[in-house]
């Protein structure tokens, strides 16, 4: 693994004094291929998180209902970004975010899929579709392709890289008709989630991403495990896992963070232990965890189990493991980040 990382570290250096071909950087590797286990599942928007992954990314919908986009890779895994702008015309517009990102979203465009990368098109990802029991409503158009709780596209001005951000009240991604998802563990089993992106926006409320119970099933305590990263206030913020968890995670009275986070939550069966890491650093582990988790088998992206109050989305790719992630994994991936990063984004400590 590590000779992996130091070849990849190596390889954009190689390309500059002409040692591989003019066509592009070499590949390098992804979130999810620095972890021993592999993820179980994965979704990316700026990058693909699984090397062997060569298909398309996300799918872009101009209009309501118009034509459709796939973005694919470009040679080095990142999201191929030549093509979108002649497809979706429009106006794109700045926007400064609080911790000072400044994202750049286009008028006629929305995310109108997420490709899954592990399971193919059963695990792909699309704009909800229906009335969560206190809101928003996602009903409008009948099923996919409606995109009336789709994200507009969004990328960083910084990166020049897309992200998956909420602009809207309503933007948030499940299965299609909130299916259970294929090869995750859901119930009792031990289970990850990993995330990439901005720390959220200006509420501590609900889960960015994560696998949780259907939008419509009892709301209750340990059946929610999504990751949340999001301020509390101007001068404090937090992460850890949503509201049916009863307060597992961590707050800190500091400023609002700046660059970039690399989060993980885990629940190891075998030792009742939830933990969570942010940039490479263990935050908090609490064994027993404040309830028992007991999460169904829906995955949902940009809201709670039941998809009210819709969270703060702020994800470049993000994953689930069918275990608890080890910190030797964290650190592995975290420098993976570092350098599939580099020259685009910091990683502070916190």
């Amino acid at each position: 693994m590590w000779r992996l990382l130091l070849l990849s570290t190596a390889w954009p250096l190689l390309c500059g004094f002409g040692l591989f071909p003019s066509g592009g950087p070499a590949p390098i590797n992804g979130m999810c291929d620095a972890i021993s286990t592999g993820c179980s599942e994965a979704w990316g928007i700026a990058e693909a998180a699984v090397d062997s992954y060569n298909g398309p990314l996300f799918q872009l919908t101009r209009g309501q209902f118009g034509p459709t986009l796939d973005i694919g890779q470009d040679a080095s895994h990142h999201a191929d970004m030549t093509t979108w702008s002649a497809f979706c015309g429009g106006t794109n517009t700045p926007t400064t975010l609080p911790n000072g990102t400044v994202i750049v979203t286009n008028s006629n465009c929305s995310y109108s899929k997420v490709y899954a990368e592990v399971h193919g098109s059963a695990n792909d990802l699309w704009p909800s579709t229906f009335g969560a029991p206190f809101g928003p409503n996602c009903t409008a158009g009948g099923g996919p392709p409606s995109i009336s709780c789709a994200c507009p596209f969004v990328y960083e001005q910084a990166t020049g890289l897309p992200l998956l951000h909420k602009t809207t009240e309503m933007c948030e991604y499940t299965l299609s008709a909130d299916g259970p998802v294929t090869g995750v563990n859901s119930g009792s089993n031990s289970v990850s989630i990993l995330y990439n992106g901005l720390p959220g926006g200006t509420v501590n409320c609900c889960g960015q991403a994560g696998i949780t119970h259907a939008y419509n099933a009892p709301d209750t305590t340990g059946t929610d495990f999504s990751l949340y990263v999001s301020f509390n206030s101007p001068s404090s913020w937090g992460f850890g896992l949503d509201e049916e968890s009863g307060g597992d995670g961590a707050v800190y009275t500091t400023s609002q963070p700046t660059g970039s986070v690399f989060v993980t939550a885990s629940y190891n069966q075998g030792s009742n232990t939830v933990a969570g890491t942010i940039n490479g650093s263990q935050k908090f582990s609490n064994s027993p965890p404040m309830v028992t988790h007991n999460p169904g088998s829906s995955v949902h992206v940009g809201g709670g189990g039941d998809l009210s109050q819709p969270s703060n989305l702020d994800i470049r790719e993000w994953g689930l493991t069918n275990s608890a992630i080890s910190l030797g994994d964290v650190a592995a991936a975290f420098t993976q980040m570092q350098v599939n990063y580099a020259g685009k984004t910091t990683y502070p400590s916190y």
